[in-house]
């Protein structure tokens, strides 16, 4: 990784000095970089933070990764503005919420991986829900098809209509790779990947020493119903509001909906990931009539 700073000032006075230290702050926080000093009008300081280019040629790197430049900083943040405030203009909501909207908006599209659609429940792994309530420490950096199915729903709603059109592809990616019963797993890479092993790092502390610092989750595997509800859900508002199913994706929507009708009975984990005994929840068998329900309309 690596870190740089660009210093720039206006009427040829002198620039702010600028030192930067790495230091290990503790209290769990681990090590960091810190900078002071003092800006005065006219005065700006960019940092920049950037995995540094690798085994690239002299001509690649004058190209694709010029000197650092006050100018050059100015671009690469004008054209960032830019992006994201078109984007923002496609969302169609105009209500008294609209700043908070717009905002959440904004996080959702950067919990979307663009390659594939696929939505990260989150950044994070090991954060603990409470400080000093060790155990609950999982990695949410997967992809949910309950979570992603409301993004999906949120997208839609707001007129976010290509985000809602890039997921169905990665469900139809899902539909040609289904477990051997038929089903679908809870959660997935974000390149669709299947396998993610839940490890516990002895060796780390956790944040603010909660430990256990887990990677991969080893609720992949759980059988969760409700999932079923919710993505039929979301893709029969897809299908309404957006853009009509093809056939190809009737039919791997009717193979989820036959296997729910074939294992709505049976008990699950649920929609909060018990780690233990499969139980027989409402709020699954609910999720596994919406399921149905909405396979039938489509």
């Amino acid at each position: 990784m690596d870190l740089r700073y660009v210093v720039g000032c206006m009427g040829g006075g002198s620039c702010p000095r600028i030192k930067l230290t790495q230091s290990d702050h503790g209290s769990g926080l681990g090590q960091g970089v810190t900078s002071q000093f003092t800006l005065s009008e006219g005065m700006r300081v960019f940092f920049i933070m950037r995995s540094t280019p690798e085994d690239c040629s002299d001509l690649y790197l004058a190209k694709y990764d010029p000197a650092l430049s006050m100018k050059y900083v100015e671009t690469l943040l004008e054209d960032t503005l830019l992006y994201w405030l078109g984007w923002i203009r496609s969302c169609t909501y105009f209500g008294r919420w609209l700043e908070n909207v717009e905002r959440s908006a904004l996080i959702l599209k950067l919990l979307t991986y663009e390659p594939t659609g696929a939505v990260v429940a989150a950044v994070t792994f090991s954060l603990p829900e409470a400080i000093g309530d060790a155990g609950r420490n999982w990695d949410y950096r997967f992809t949910w098809v309950r979570d992603s199915a409301f993004t999906m729903y949120a997208f839609m709603r707001l007129g976010l209509t290509k985000e809602a059109k890039q997921y169905m592809g990665f469900v139809r990616t899902l539909c040609q790779e289904k477990n051997p019963d038929g089903g679908l797993q809870i959660m997935y890479t974000l390149r669709g990947g299947r396998e993610m092993a839940e490890l516990e790092l002895g060796h780390l502390e956790g944040y603010r020493a909660c430990a256990p610092v887990r990677i991969g989750n080893g609720a992949a595997d759980h059988l969760q119903l409700d999932i079923y509800g919710e993505l039929l859900d979301a893709v029969y508002l897809y299908n309404k509001f957006s853009q009509p199913l093809s056939f190809d994706e009737w039919v791997d929507i009717r193979a989820l909906v036959d296997y729910v009708c074939d294992n709505y009975d049976q008990p699950d984990m649920g929609i909060w990931e018990v780690r233990g005994k499969r139980q027989n929840f409402t709020y699954s068998k609910v999720q596994c009539w919406v399921a149905i329900d909405r396979g039938l309309r489509l």
